[in-house]
């Protein structure tokens, strides 16, 4: 369904109602706790999209998940909110949820029509379908399809960035608008820049954590290989393929290699193996945690849903 969304960050937003669902449910909240839960958490609901090149946009994603549990505690312990918060007037739609279609307003002015929209809840679960994406890269999702198709044309063609004379990269509209940095300053923003993305990877191969810092993006051979990156949204979307992308490489002896890749590596139809997984985990907690550490909690990882006691789990984590 489109909706205006109005720079507010989904994550924010619907992660603090999600997460309080989900710490409800865990404490075994009857329903009126439930309903006070939810009164509770949509006061706490918030973030915006102005964030996105700083360290808040992280910080709005772990408060939503402490809100949510907060908000479940407090009711558990007896506190109050509104119990019809998220479809009240005023309340969490009417704030947040602003359709382009006016049949899915009451009287095509204000206000939800309700059925219009919870007949879509649930139908389909996006955890069952289309399913859950892994990130490979620590980087913008919506670039990981040019991504791959960069890295499998360097894989394919054994080729170095001194032969490559420019970089064509086509994506969608929308993919474009979440990628609006083609010159980041800082390492925030090479997150959520296609062109340092591509010049990183036809450099050093799969972008790391080391690649976003701000010396990193300084750096002149990153510089060089950047500017001969040009990014275009021509792609098109659908339902099935949201987010494919192409890559044509131009290469100096006149040749032209072409990729082009529908989803991306840890998406529902390309899913990370075990190995895959559990050295991300490594990489990512390597200088965190001790080795033993590291081998207990991929060891506890893989039976989680078995885990009657998650005491000793978080003793690990903690270092």
């Amino acid at each position: 369904m489109p909706l205006v969304r109005r720079g507010w960050h989904l994550d924010g937003v619907a992660g603090t109602i999600g997460a309080t669902a989900a710490a409800a449910k865990l404490l075994g909240l009857e329903q009126t706790q439930l309903e006070h839960a939810f009164g509770i958490a949509t006061g706490e609901a918030a973030g915006v999209q102005a964030n996105f090149d700083t360290p808040s946009r992280s910080f709005q994603c772990g408060r939503a998940a402490m809100n949510g549990i907060m908000a479940a505690m407090l009711a558990q312990r007896g506190f109050t909110g509104a119990r019809d918060a998220i479809e009240a007037p005023d309340g969490l739609l009417d704030c947040y949820y602003t359709p382009l279609s006016p049949h899915l307003v009451r009287g095509g002015e204000g206000g939800v029509d309700e059925e219009s929209l919870f007949a879509q809840l649930g139908n389909p679960y996006d955890v069952i379908y289309p399913g859950i994406a892994l990130k490979v890269y620590p980087c913008e999702l919506a670039a990981h399809t040019s991504i791959d198709a960069i890295l499998q044309l360097v894989e394919q063609y054994r080729m170095n960035p001194h032969q490559v004379s420019s970089v064509q990269v086509s994506v969608t509209p929308a993919v474009a608008v979440l990628l609006p940095y083609p010159n980041p300053q800082t390492g925030r923003q090479a997150k959520a820049s296609l062109n340092y993305l591509i010049a990183v990877a036809l450099l050093h191969g799969q972008p790391l954590i080391d690649y976003f810092t701000d010396a990193a993006v300084r750096d002149p051979r990153i510089q060089e290989v950047m500017a001969r990156v040009t990014v275009a949204a021509t792609e098109t979307s659908t339902t099935l393929i949201p987010r494919p992308s192409s890559v044509a490489l131009t290469l100096r002896d006149g040749r032209v290699l072409r990729h082009r890749v529908e989803f991306a590596r840890g998406h529902p139809e390309l899913p990370l193996t075990t190995e895959e997984l559990d050295a991300k985990f490594l990489y990512c907690t390597r200088y965190i945690l001790p080795p033993d550490h590291i081998e207990g909690a991929i060891d506890q990882f893989r039976d989680l849903e078995k885990i009657q006691d998650i005491t000793a789990l978080a003793s690990i984590l903690g270092g």
